[in-house]
């Protein structure tokens, strides 16, 4: 929904590299294809350490040492 692409957008990676210092980019499909692709070329090699997506950029990691994925807002069942 709009809010979760605003929040994830525009408030919570913004909130950990400048707040905490996190190395990170967002990654939704209303990016472009250059700004998705470099988000995910630069977290497959280690040069950020988070990535704020929605739940589709999981479905295409295969990244060994990735150890946690954090679920924001999905529906319980």
């Amino acid at each position: 929904n709009s809010h979760t692409i605003k929040f994830v957008l525009l408030e919570l990676s913004p909130l950990l590299f400048l707040g905490l210092g996190v190395a990170c980019l967002p990654y939704h499909a209303g990016l472009t294809p250059n700004a998705r692709k470099e988000a995910h070329k630069k977290f497959v090699n280690d040069e950020i350490q988070v990535v704020v997506a929605t739940v589709a950029f999981g479905m295409g990691i295969d990244k060994p040492d990735c150890r946690k994925v954090i679920h924001y807002g999905g529906k319980w069942f």
